[in-house]
């Protein structure tokens, strides 16, 4: 029962009965909260994460906001794929993926690619060649309820060695990235 937040009687009445866990999207909240992400657009892409919550519904309208996707399997990209969102809105972060992904990725028009290792720079070079690569560096993030600062990224100084080795193996260059934890 959601009593305990702040939700009209008649949504708390009406989800009384459901059984299984459901999702209530506000449209006017998420715009709201989108809408503080694209005010800073001219300097940054907002992507957002399909691992959160990939209901059609609330791809539609992200989409229709205008921020980009953030993919990290092939099921997650065959989602977007199936929902007609264009391949340049979407990219794909994981800086570990594997071969299967990667060409399917890359067969299906996804040319951008995050990477932290030249293992991963070689896999692009081979199976997504000429595509974009982002390196994603790392940075604290302890104080986050999961914090991933040890698991992904390299540190600024070796960013700039993998950006020239991605062009020496015919990639492009294309930027940073970082990833802030979560919660």
């Amino acid at each position: 029962m959601l009593t305990s937040l702040n939700i009209p009687t008649c949504l708390r009445t009406a989800t009384d009965s459901i059984k299984t866990p459901s999702v209530v999207l506000s449209k006017e909240l998420l715009r709201e909260q989108c809408g503080s992400f694209l005010k800073y657009e001219s300097n940054i892409t907002t992507f957002y994460s399909m691992k959160a919550n990939s209901a059609p519904e609330l791809l539609r309208e992200i989409n229709m906001l205008g921020i980009a996707f953030e993919v990290s399997s092939e099921e997650e990209l065959k989602i977007l794929l199936a929902e007609g969102i264009p391949v340049e809105k979407i990219i794909t972060s994981n800086p570990v993926k594997s071969n299967d992904f990667v060409l399917f990725a890359s067969q299906h028009g996804i040319h951008q690619f995050v990477a932290d290792s030249i293992d991963e720079l070689h896999k692009l070079a081979k199976l997504a060649q000429n595509c974009e690569v982002i390196i994603r560096i790392v940075t604290d993030n302890s104080e986050s309820g999961w914090p991933l600062d040890e698991k992904y990224g390299v540190e600024p100084v070796d960013a700039l060695k993998l950006l020239l080795t991605a062009r020496d193996l015919g990639l492009q260059p294309s930027g940073l990235t970082f990833h802030v934890g979560s919660q």
